[in-house]
C-alpha cells in the first residue's frame, strides 16, 4: 500500500457489499498493462485493458485490449456488447482461434480446452454498472447503451477505488496469474523494471487479445476463488463457474439472456462515410460487398453529423469486418475488408448444484513460455560491446544520382542575380 492509496482511503468504517444474484451489481474499469506488445502501427507499448466483472459470481464478462490513445470514447460501449454475447458468438471470435492457431498450432488438446470453456462461460445480464468517471464511461455512446438495455449506471465518487473494489483487485490478478508470465513485462512498478524491455517484446496485440481471452475463460473461471463460499460449506472455495451455478440452485437464474446480434452491432462505435465505386474507407482500409452496390455515390439524406454520408459500425475485436445500415429499410449489411488480414453459496445453497472443477490437460502459461523462448531466440540480439558491433540485416537503400542543372538554367539563374542586385543599388 503506497501513501497514496492510504490518503484515499476513506474515514469511515468498511462494510462488504452484499449481492445475492447474478448480474445485480457489475463494475468496470481500465488500466494500463505492465507488458509491452507490438502495435498494429509496429511501435513497441503497453496496452490498455478495459473488462467487466460481476460481483456475485466474480465472472469476467469480457475483456477489450487495446492501444492507450485519445480516441477510446467508446471502449465502454464495445465492452459491455462483448460482455452480453456468448464467446462464440462474438465477431472477433474466428480472429480469436486464428491467433491461437498461429500460437499453439492447429490442433491440440488446447481446442477442445477453449471449446469447453467458452460454452460453460456464464451469460449474465447486468442491472446495473458501477464506473469511474474517465473518458470511456462518460461517453454519450456509453450512457445510450446502458439506456437501451435498461442497465443503472452508477458512477463512484472521484478517487475513490473502494467504491469498486472486485475490478480493482482484479487488476492485480490478471497481471499475477497472467500477465506476469509473459514477456515483455514491466514489473508493478519501476524498482521492478528491467532494461531494454521493447526487444523482449515478441507478442502482437492480436496475440494478447486471444492469449487473455483463452486465460479468462479456461484458467480465471475454473480457478477457487477465496472470495466465494457457500454458507452450507464456508471452508470450500469455489470458482467463478460454481459460484454461478450455486446461485442458479438457490434462485432460477435464466442463461439465455443477454442480446441479439443486431442488438450488439447498435452498441459499436459509428463512423459516418459515404459508398465509392470501391467500397468503403474506414481508417485507412477498404471495405466492400456487392449487396452495397446499389449504394454507391447515393446520399443517405441524413442531416447533422451524418451530412449525407452513411451509418458504419466498426467492432475493434473484428478489424476485418465493418457493418453497413440502411436507415430507411433498418436493413444490416456485412463489408468485408477487401485485403484480409494475414493469420499470425449463498443462503443454504444446494451443494449438488456445485459441478466438479473441470481437469484441464492443456498448461497454458507453460505452453506461453515454450513458444516465447523460441521467438525470443529466433529473434538477432544487439551488442552494445564496441569490440563486437552489430551489423545490421537491413539492406540499405541505393542512392539515385542528384540531377544537375542545365547550362542555359545556370547561365539564366545568374543573370537573374545580378539584376537583383542592380535594382537595390538604384532604390
Amino acid at each position: 500500500m503506497t501513501r497514496k492509496t492510504e490518503a484515499n482511503r476513506p474515514d469511515r468504517s468498511f462494510r462488504r457489499l452484499t449481492v445475492t444474484r447474478p448480474g445485480e451489481v457489475v463494475e468496470m474499469d481500465s488500466t494500463v498493462l505492465d507488458v509491452m506488445v507490438r502495435m498494429p502501427d509496429g511501435s513497441i507499448r503497453r496496452p490498455e485493458l478495459t473488462y467487466a466483472v460481476d460481483v456475485a459470481t466474480w465472472s469476467i464478462l469480457g475483456t477489450l485490449v487495446m492501444p492507450k490513445t485519445s480516441r477510446g470514447t467508446d471502449l465502454g460501449a464495445t465492452v459491455l456488447g462483448l460482455s452480453l454475447l456468448r464467446p462464440q458468438d462474438r465477431p472477433g471470435w474466428k480472429n480469436v482461434t486464428a491467433s491461437l492457431e498461429d500460437i499453439f498450432g492447429t490442433t491440440g488438446e488446447w481446442r477442445d480446452q477453449l471449446e469447453a470453456a467458452a460454452v460453460a462461460l456464464p451469460r449474465i445480464v447486468p442491472e446495473s454498472i458501477t464506473v469511474d468517471r474517465g473518458k470511456n464511461f462518460t461517453s454519450v455512446a456509453f450512457a445510450a447503451a446502458c439506456r437501451a438495455m435498461e442497465i443503472s449506471q452508477v458512477f463512484a465518487n472521484p478517487r475513490t477505488p473502494t467504491d469498486k473494489p472486485h475490478v480493482e483487485s482484479g487488476f492485480r490478478s490478471i497481471r499475477l496469474g497472467f500477465v506476469q508470465f509473459l514477456a515483455g513485462y514491466t514489473g508493478g512498478s519501476l524498482n521492478k523494471r528491467g532494461v531494454n524491455l521493447e526487444s523482449s517484446a515478441v507478442w502482437t496485440l492480436a496475440e494478447l487479445r486471444a492469449l487473455l481471452e483463452f486465460w479468462v475463460l479456461s484458467e480465471w473461471q475454473n480457478t477457487p476463488q477465496s472470495g466465494l463460499r457457500m454458507s452450507s460449506a464456508p471452508q470450500q472455495l469455489l470458482t467463478p463457474n460454481q459460484m454461478f451455478a450455486a446461485l442458479g440452485g438457490s434462485e432460477p437464474v435464466a442463461q439465455t439472456g443477454g442480446l441479439e446480434f443486431e442488438q450488439y452491432l447498435g452498441l459499436l462505435p459509428i463512423v459516418w462515410r459515404t459508398v465509392q465505386p470501391y467500397g468503403v474507407n474506414v481508417h485507412g482500409f477498404t471495405y466492400d460487398s456487392e449487396r452495397v452496390h446499389p449504394y454507391r455515390g447515393q446520399r443517405s439524406g441524413l442531416s447533422g453529423e451524418a451530412n449525407g454520408r452513411w451509418e458504419i459500425r466498426v467492432d475493434v475485436t473484428c478489424p476485418d469486418r465493418v457493418w453497413f445500415r440502411d436507415h430507411r429499410s433498418c436493413e444490416w449489411l456485412e463489408l468485408s475488408r477487401v485485403t484480409p488480414l494475414a493469420a499470425r453459496p449463498v443462503l443454504g445453497v444446494a451443494e449438488t448444484a456445485v459441478p466438479a472443477v473441470p481437469t484441464r490437460a492443456f498448461d497454458l502459461v507453460r505452453a506461453i513460455h515454450e513458444v516465447q523462448s523460441t521467438r525470443i531466440a529466433a529473434k538477432p540480439q544487439c551488442v552494445n560491446d564496441k569490440s563486437e558491433p552489430f551489423e545490421s540485416s537491413v539492406v540499405p537503400l541505393r542512392l539515385l544520382p542528384r540531377e544537375e542543372p542545365l547550362e542555359t538554367d545556370q547561365a539564366e539563374h545568374r543573370a537573374a542575380q545580378a539584376s537583383a542586385r542592380r535594382l537595390r543599388v538604384l532604390e
